[in-house]
């Protein structure tokens, strides 16, 4: 390090500084002579001497009212210089500040006559006026004693700020200008710079490629997620439901709720059909030992039913309510065998898996990147025709277009996802299910040939959500009355982990006036899925109104479902309706599986019977 002092307590100011006296190692005084002898049981002067602090002590700048650091008073009530940072503070390697130099002693401190002087003693050149002297430390040769203590003056003076000197000092109002300046260029360019940005995300063709572009990663997203939940091992699932509806003037409603855990389950549906309140109540539970379970089923409120159903069949009927009916786990099994058996004999196509849908997926994305979630012009199946402009639609803002079809590009795109549908392990299924290997190749060729009819009056209209950049719907209107019959679909997304797709239209004959929607969403969170249905026909002759709620949710929840007392078996209840001669069918079942029981095949019907309440 340049200038580094080679003994102890040297101060070596700044040799960048104009008004200072640089010393370096090789040219601080040698003589002793030139400095204060150290005058025996004399104590030597204390920082608050030198710097004047101590105003009944006399030092060197003994007689100040106010000693100066460069060129500025230091108030009287500042404390003393600040210490050096404890990293720096060792007598070795001590620096002092640029305005604060090593000079001679002032006259009043000069050597006393008869002191010893040393020949040819350096004479240092003298200090600016008003400048702080402090005396030179003396070296350790000679009969001269160094100081006991050794001042240390930080650069950044006693309160922690840098010390100025004379003209250095920048005038206030012109920093305070600066400032202002410096700051509304900031602000100005910043704004300005955000504005564009804004302007550039507001553009109808960024809003529009960067709809189609988020809707590809969504797809993306979708298909990831529906992949990790077929991965889990979920034992059951939960639904709710409601309905209600009116038809020509008369009311009708029903609810319905199940939860399932392996065979475990229970479920209840209640209808209110106007004349009668229906209670279906219905358990299955697990057998030790069984593959099937034991079937449970109670009907209440058939007793108001027996005029509709006829005189002969209104006491038994009636005896039954509020009865639980028991349906065993042997006659299910025997049931469900045959019906397989029965399947196994007429087919042996193969089963479809997850595995096969999810291939094929995966190949259909890359497709829909290239040609229809793209605003690419060399490839992409979609062209803007007109821009209408912002619209709120639904509670969106929007900006609404009109789009036609590139024909060239469509017959690409069909080409190209019936190539990954043939590649895919689902094209494969399909082919053993059809029982045609070059049965899906006839249809795609079909479809290629399809798009020679396009024409330039093909279009539909497509909102863009300019909030979320995505697609908010699209809609396919009547060529002949495009104002009153369409059908939207879409996807109102917000924000968050829901994502509320819709099928919505509405569809006009005569004076008649149908609307129509459904909206399916799909919380990625909590893992359900809400499903909202309303149909409703405005005809003056006949009115109609429909709306349905639906949920279905995964279930890891274990069930305890308690055994109904007092059950009665299925056979007993066959006989008591007088249904006896069914029984020996039914349980012949186990041995001829083509048994029929007109006009219904009872073991087909049967089979989807105990599907629905397992």
């Amino acid at each position: 390090m340049p200038n580094e002092p080679d003994s102890d307590s040297t101060l070596v100011s700044d040799e960048n500084s104009p008004s200072s006296t640089p010393y370096s190692a090789d040219q601080k005084p040698q003589n002793p002579e030139s400095f204060p002898p150290a005058v025996s049981g004399q104590t030597p002067p204390s920082a608050a001497q030198i710097l004047g602090h101590d105003q009944t002590a006399a030092g060197p700048l003994a007689g100040h009212e106010q000693p100066v650091v460069g060129h500025f008073p230091i108030p009287d009530n500042q404390p003393g210089p600040s210490p050096l940072p404890q990293s720096l503070g060792n007598a070795s390697s001590t620096t002092v500040s640029p305005s604060i130099r090593p000079e001679p002693l002032a006259a009043s401190a000069q050597p006393q006559p008869g002191a010893p002087t040393a020949p040819n003693a350096a004479v240092p050149n003298p200090a600016p006026a008003n400048d702080l002297v402090l005396p030179p430390l003396p070296t350790a040769t000679g009969s001269v004693s160094p100081p006991q203590s050794s001042v240390v003056v930080s650069p950044f003076g006693s309160q922690g700020k840098p010390v100025i000197t004379g003209t250095d000092k920048p005038k206030k109002g012109l920093s305070k200008k600066l400032g202002l300046i410096i700051a509304a260029a900031i602000v100005v360019l910043g704004g300005g710079s955000v504005a564009a940005y804004h302007e550039y995300l507001a553009s109808p063709n960024v809003i529009w490629s960067q709809s189609l572009g988020n809707m590809n990663k969504g797809y993306s997203n979708l298909i990831g997620y529906v992949n990790t939940q077929s991965n889990i091992h979920y034992h059951g699932i939960k639904e709710t439901g409601s309905v209600d509806v009116t038809a020509s003037g008369q009311s009708y409603s029903g609810t319905m709720s199940s939860e399932t855990y392996g065979v475990n389950s229970t479920s209840s549906i209640k209808a209110d059909l106007g004349v009668a309140n229906l209670d279906l109540e219905a358990r299955t539970v697990a057998v030790a030992g069984a593959s099937e379970p034991d079937v449970y089923v109670q009907l209440s409120g058939i007793k108001s039913l027996g005029s509709y159903l006829g005189a002969d069949l209104t006491p038994p009927i009636a005896s039954l309510d509020g009865q639980w009916i028991l349906i065993d786990h042997n006659l299910l099994t025997d049931l469900e065998n045959e019906a397989v058996k029965s399947e196994k004999a007429q087919s042996s196509s193969p089963t479809l898996t997850w595995a096969e849908i999810y291939s094929f997926l995966l190949s259909a994305g890359k497709v829909n990147k290239q040609y229809v979630f793209t605003a690419n012009p060399s490839t992409a199946v979609m062209t803007v025709l007109k821009k209408y402009g912002t619209e709120t639609v639904d509670g969106n803002k929007t900006y609404h277009y009109k789009v036609g079809f590139v024909k060239a590009h469509v017959k690409a795109y069909i080409t190209a996802m019936c190539t990954a549908l043939q590649q895919s392990n689902l094209g494969g299924y399909i082919n053993q299910v059809s029982g045609q290997s070059d049965g899906l190749s006839t249809q795609c060729v079909s479809m290629e040939k399809s798009t020679d009819q396009i024409k330039a009056s093909d279009t539909i209209d497509v909102w863009a959500n300019e909030d979320s950049h995505l697609i908010y719907k699209i809609r396919i209107s009547d060529s002949s009355n495009p104002a009153e019959n369409f059908t939207d679909i879409g996807l109102n997304y917000k924000s968050g982990d829901s994502f509320p797709f819709f099928i919505s239209g509405q569809d006009k004959a005569d004076s008649s006036t149908t609307t129509y929607s459904i909206v399916a969403t799909l919380n990625t969170k909590s893992n359900t899925l809400s499903t909202t249905i309303q149909v409703k026909d405005n005809d003056s002759s006949s009115p109609f109104s429909l709306t349905g709620n639906f949920s279905f949710k995964p279930n890891n929840t274990a069930l305890n479902i308690s055994v109904p007392a007092g059950a009665e078996s299925i056979t007993d209840v066959l006989s008591k309706l007088g249904l006896s001669q069914y029984l020996t069918e039914l349980q012949s079942l186990g041995s001829n599986s083509q048994t029929a029981l007109n006009p219904i095949n009872i073991s087909s019907s049967l089979k989807l019977v105990s599907l629905f309440v397992k």
